[in-house]
């Protein structure tokens, strides 16, 4: 997660190469999104053909999973219990996870985007050239005048 979070980073300084690294960022992030999606619908598709499997399994041999007569609520508790299910079903859950995170990283490459948009603009209105004048605030200028009073009342005395 912290190379991730690595990738959102902006060196102001490189803009360029900020930009000319961007697109092949986003693809190789899209690209594990892509795999972690077809991961994660490979194993929904196993979880049904197991859950079909242990409901047949079930069905015809109910004595083996302790089930004397058959009911559907019996046999969904039975496909509860499977711990062959049960690690599928992590499994799945875990795969949700990186989906998620994935997913999140495309979104934050897409904010990073934007924001790199906007650092170019800035860029090029001079906003991170240093200023013509030192800035001075109110605080300072009022510092200032009162420093000029007191030396000229010593160079009148």
């Amino acid at each position: 997660m912290s190379d991730l979070k690595e990738l959102l980073e902006i060196d102001i300084d490189a803009l360029d190469v900020e930009w000319t690294e961007h697109p092949k960022v986003f693809m190789e992030i899209s690209e594990e999104l892509a795999d972690a999606r077809k991961k994660l619908d490979t194993l929904r598709f196993k979880l049904d053909v197991a859950e079909a499997d242990e409901e047949n399994s079930i069905r015809s041999d109910p004595e083996s999973h302790g089930i004397t007569k058959i009911t559907e609520g019996l046999v969904k508790a039975a496909l509860a219990n499977s711990e062959k299910l049960q690690a599928t079903k992590k499994r799945i859950i875990d795969q949700q996870h990186e989906v998620g995170l994935l997913a999140s990283c495309v979104s934050a490459l897409e904010h990073k985007k934007r924001a790199l948009e906007k650092l170019v603009i800035l860029h090029g209105q001079q906003y991170f050239a240093g200023p013509a004048a030192p800035r001075v605030t109110a605080d300072m200028a009022a510092d200032l005048a009162k420093q000029r009073a007191r030396g000229g009342r010593k160079q009148g005395d």
